[in-house]
């Protein structure tokens, strides 16, 4: 019997390895198959190029992750936290910002692929949403689609009610309702005005649509099903800065420094730019879109009429929206953008078709690459500086990547990389100015502009003085209102926080001062209009959830009439 067993034991054991001879001589002929291709990818020549490329434009840290048909390459570089020294690695977590619109898109059309209401890119938002939605005129209100929100072509100005943080309590549904009072910039379906507003109101869309949060609906729609399981979104500040996180850093007084971890709440705009993923989930990602919606499973998603249509410009860009039009002779090749559409750009790069897009949260800056002719694809993200210097970083990598991945020969190397748009070109330079308004102002007598001024749009502006100073604060963000040669109107400076005077130096050492209107009620204002491109009113002695403000709710077609109303009569009779 021992012998009987001894046998049937060996037999097992020659049984068990004839098994997994085939399986270990796979594993080594995929090793053989894939090592030399990431060697030519991140060879030392690579390596060597960005982390050069980094450390000339202060970048602190950065993911990037290539796909080439089947062939897959994941890398990271530099810091994720440069207090403990930790690394970025694949599994390092960064805020992609406006990339998260492109899954937005995608969430919608999987809800639009399993809808059986024939709801679809051409439905209006009216049928949609009811009485819940309405804009500013008839025609934006009755004909608005889908594909025209998602496409940035409303023509509608957008807000700082993210940037300044909204109060506690608001809902997507609470604020689509008050839609109906942002402005019109541009007429109707004539032009591009980026909107992040429009893909919080996508967001909505699809809240309806799905029956759950934009937030639940993304997680078990997209990133289940494609694989992203690290891929989460970002609703609480705090996130940035635990975890395998790249922490945020920006430039404060020559140094990277963390910084003010409440900018990174954006309620309720997280479908327009709150993702947070990393290298390894991005791979998954761009596959996904490359299959044309399907999965590494061979799991359809979505319908291809339906898919398709993601990738369509429905909105041609004017060159002056870009700092610099990529094209000869200025430059020895062309990247020539052409539009926009559902969450992705589209431009040729040297005869290629590329669609793109670039997302900045704060000090975040990532950007994405697709050529699905050639099925390739290329995802960055960077951590820092939060200035051009970012950018330059980010597109010198992609550029260079590109090149090597369709076989161009490579038209930019450390030096320009360290320099871009030089040689070719000069740097995007605000033009300095001195303002004519703060020419001899006029002195003011601060008292009668002190208070609290409230919109349907923004979070209240508490005007306040400090000695002959007139301050304000719009929540997380505050300054000073300068007094101009115009009685009753003056020039606001953001001082704080330090991180939104940067970003609005770019381009220049300058920050840039926008104009607020006082209107006077006898020897006291009544309401301020902050000029931004467009008016925002702001109405003393309301605040953003009062009984005033919530009559203009959807539930009376006639509040917010009614208030307008009040607005205009209060102006006409100053």
């Amino acid at each position: 019997m021992k012998r009987i067993k001894r046998t049937s034991s060996r037999i097992l054991a020659v049984g068990i390895l004839d098994k997994m001879i085939p399986r270990v001589l796979s594993c080594i002929f995929l090793i053989v198959i894939w090592w030399p291709c990431a060697a030519r990818l991140f060879d030392d020549g690579l390596d060597t190029y960005i982390k050069n490329t980094m450390k000339c434009n202060t970048v602190p840290g950065m993911t990037l992750a290539v796909v080439k048909g089947n062939e897959t390459w994941v890398k990271g570089f530099g810091m994720a936290d440069m207090d403990t020294d930790r690394l970025v690695n694949e599994e390092t977590l960064f805020v992609i910002g406006s990339l998260t619109k492109a899954f937005t898109s995608a969430l919608l059309a999987v809800l639009l692929s399993n809808n059986n209401k024939g709801i679809s890119w051409t439905s209006k938002l009216s049928d949609i949403l009811g009485n819940d939605f309405e804009f500013i005129d008839p025609v934006r209100t009755s004909q608005t689609t889908l594909r025209d929100i998602l496409s940035h072509r409303t023509g509608l100005a957008n807000t700082l009610g993210s940037l300044c943080g909204y109060p506690s309590g608001l809902t997507r549904k609470d604020m689509t309702r008050r839609l109906r009072f942002l402005p019109e910039i541009q007429p109707f379906r004539e032009t591009f005005v980026y909107n992040n507003m429009m893909y919080m109101l996508a967001g909505h869309v699809a809240e309806v649509l799905g029956g759950d949060t934009w937030e639940n609906l993304v997680k078990t729609k997209l990133f289940q099903p494609i694989g992203m399981h690290s891929t989460t979104v970002l609703t609480n500040p705090s996130q940035v800065s635990g975890g395998n996180t790249a922490k945020p850093y920006m430039i404060k007084e020559g140094k990277l420094v963390n910084g003010t971890e409440r900018l990174y709440q954006i309620f309720p705009e997280e479908p327009a730019g709150a993702i947070m993923t990393n290298g390894a989930d991005m791979v998954k990602w761009m596959k996904f879109i490359l299959n044309k919606g399907r999965t590494e499973t061979n799991l359809s998603l979505v319908e291809q009429n339906i898919f398709k249509e993601c990738f369509q410009t429905m909105n041609h860009l004017d060159p002056q929206f870009y700092d610099h039009q990529i094209s000869k002779p200025t430059f020895p090749v062309e990247d020539v953008r052409l539009g926009y559409g559902y969450g992705w750009s589209t431009s040729f790069y040297r005869g290629y078709t590329k669609f793109f897009h670039g997302g900045t949260l704060m000090a975040y800056k990532s950007l994405i690459w697709l050529f699905p002719d050639h099925n390739i694809g290329i995802f960055g993200s960077a951590n820092g500086p939060a200035t051009d210097e970012s950018d330059r970083a980010l597109n010198s990598v992609f550029y260079y990547l590109s090149d090597v991945l369709l076989s161009e020969a490579k038209w930019i190397n450390e030096t320009i990389a360290c320099t871009f748009p030089k040689p070719f070109a000069s740097p995007f330079q605000r033009p300095a100015k001195i303002d004519p308004d703060q020419v001899n102002p006029v002195k003011p007598i601060l008292d009668k502009y002190v208070g609290r001024y409230g919109s349907v749009l923004m979070p209240d502006m508490e005007i306040t003085k400090n000695g002959d100073t007139l301050m304000f604060r719009c929540n997380r963000i505050a300054g000073i209102l300068h007094p101009t040669h115009v009685e009753n109107e003056f020039k606001s400076e953001v001082t704080e926080p330090w991180e939104v005077v940067l970003s609005s130096r770019y381009g220049s050492n300058e920050t840039e001062l926008t104009t607020v209107v006082f209107k006077m009620d006898g020897q006291k204002a009544n309401s301020l209009e902050w000029q931004l491109g467009y008016s925002l009113v702001f109405i003393r002695n309301q605040g953003f959830f009062d009984e005033y403000v919530k009559s203009m709710g959807a539930e009376s077609r006639f509040g917010w009439r009614i208030f307008v109303f009040i607005m205009c009569l209060n102006i006409v009779l100053i």
